[in-house]
């Protein structure tokens, strides 16, 4: 497969992946009776809700890598400029990764 269709395929694959994942979060959270932290940290401690909103994150993220991606090599010529942004991009949203997976984790163990 061309990387230029791999890179669409993933994109909409992620988009439809998505979709549920946004509505059991915004239902999930919703049917909550309040959103303080001992509300939301008791939520986080079953391991579906935790391991879905890893999945949610995780998913969130690659799916908005791609995107930056995408508008990188359409609207920035060839060159240095370029490369820099695409690794920035893939840098970024791997920190914003590790932090979000650390938050969870430092929430589901700490307040145990």
């Amino acid at each position: 497969m061309d990387q230029g269709l791999r890179h669409w395929s993933l994109q909409r694959l992620t988009a439809i992946g998505l979709v549920p994942l946004t509505i059991w979060f915004v239902f999930s959270l919703a049917g909550r009776r309040s959103l303080g932290f001992d509300v939301v940290t008791t939520w986080l401690h079953e391991p579906l809700v935790a391991a879905g909103l890893l999945v949610f994150c995780i998913t969130l993220l690659y799916h908005s890598t791609l995107g930056l991606q995408s508008i990188i090599e359409d609207y920035v010529g060839d060159g240095p400029l370029k490369r820099i942004g695409m690794r920035f991009v893939v840098l970024a949203h791997l920190l914003a990764g590790l932090a979000a997976a650390a938050g969870l984790i430092r929430i589901v163990m700490v307040s145990a």
